[in-house]
């Protein structure tokens, strides 16, 4: 699910279908424009999401082996004997590599780089299983009732999804009061 699609690579035979497939619904017209808008909306979010994920895989990635190979350097450092440089130069070098070590290992702990690419990643999967399932739903030919009821269900669960406070908190009341089920008269 999570090679759905890529920036840097060709698109697979299942890939150019799943594009071919959203871009049918989106200019059906039998399809209403709230429905096309969901899925829109689902896509330029997985989008930017995927975007994200990939910056923060190469930053967490770049500072693990930064980290790595200048370690490894200063040890080599420390252990070479030799007789072209000033044993204090040395010193001053490795304490400078060291240092550098030092600082981008707070970076890393700082920013919890993997822990954000490891929460993108995952809200990246469940946007994408999000839009298959409403891809589905909007596929299907039988015509329901409580369309507008599920097009909300898809909306709310896409805001749980992407977990931004404010605006999910915002559209979550504004879905609600919009719900005659669940509209302040219908409560005790």
């Amino acid at each position: 699910m999570s090679n759905e699609s890529s920036l840097f690579r060709r698109l697979s035979t299942r890939e150019k279908q799943l594009v071919e497939m959203y871009s049918t619904i989106l200019s059906d017209d039998s399809q209403k424009k709230s429905d096309k808008f969901l899925l829109q909306l689902m896509t330029t979010k997985i989008d930017q999401v995927e975007s994200k994920t990939m910056k923060s895989k190469f930053l967490n990635n770049f500072l693990k082996i930064t980290i790595m190979f200048l370690a490894g350097a200063s040890t080599v450092l420390l252990g070479v004997k030799q007789d072209y440089m000033n044993p204090d130069d040395l010193k001053n070098l490795v304490l400078f590599i060291t240092a550098l070590i030092t600082f981008l290992s707070g970076l890393a702990i700082l920013w919890n780089i993997e822990t954000y690419w490891i929460r993108i990643k995952v809200m990246l999967n469940r946007l994408k299983a999000l839009r298959y399932k409403y891809a589905f739903y909007l596929t299907e030919e039988k015509v329901s009732k409580d369309k507008n009821q599920v097009s909300h269900a898809f909306l709310k669960e896409f805001l749980e999804v992407i977990e931004d406070e404010y605006w999910e908190k915002l559209m979550k009341s504004r879905l609600n009061t919009e719900d005659p089920a669940k509209s302040p008269d219908n409560e005790i």
